[in-house]
């Protein structure tokens, strides 16, 4: 790395740190539909061999877990079961967490969320995600 003195020892933190967890990024994915839920985790985990992926079903799921656990990003079904997710994406907004939809476009409620269509490849979710964890600039994302 440019810039860090040799033998320096850098530490990265991601996530929320309790007692005894390891320090790895962790990811949520809150859809309903498991097979989407699978491939868009086997994506994150393409872009991040060593973070951890959770999955969601249910939105009665999330608030506890969210409460747990500090998720580096999280990707957001715009809604579970009929039951629309503004609560949790107002939630993850007020504790700094980045999050994008699934699926459809960004609703006139919250227009600067990203989203994350169907169908997605490894490449389009790796972008998503260096846009989301402030890896590129928006002028970079825009153009390519």
């Amino acid at each position: 790395m440019r810039g860090v003195p040799r033998g320096a020892i850098i530490i990265l933190l991601t996530g929320k740190c309790t007692k005894g967890a390891s320090l790895k990024t962790l990811y949520f994915v809150v859809e309903p539909v498991q097979i989407v839920a699978q491939d868009l985790a086997h994506a994150i985990r393409a872009f991040d061999p060593a973070g951890e992926v959770r999955l969601f079903g249910r939105m009665t799921e999330v608030p506890l877990a969210l409460a747990e656990a500090r998720p580096t990003a999280v990707f957001l079904h715009r809604s579970l079961n009929g039951t629309p997710t503004q609560r949790i994406s107002e939630a993850l907004e007020a504790a700094g967490v980045p999050y994008a939809f699934l699926g459809g476009g960004a609703g006139a409620d919250l227009p600067h969320a990203p989203v994350l269509a169907s169908p997605f490849t490894e490449s389009t979710v790796a972008a998503l995600l260096r846009r989301l964890l402030g890896q590129v600039s928006e002028v970079e994302d825009e153009d390519g």
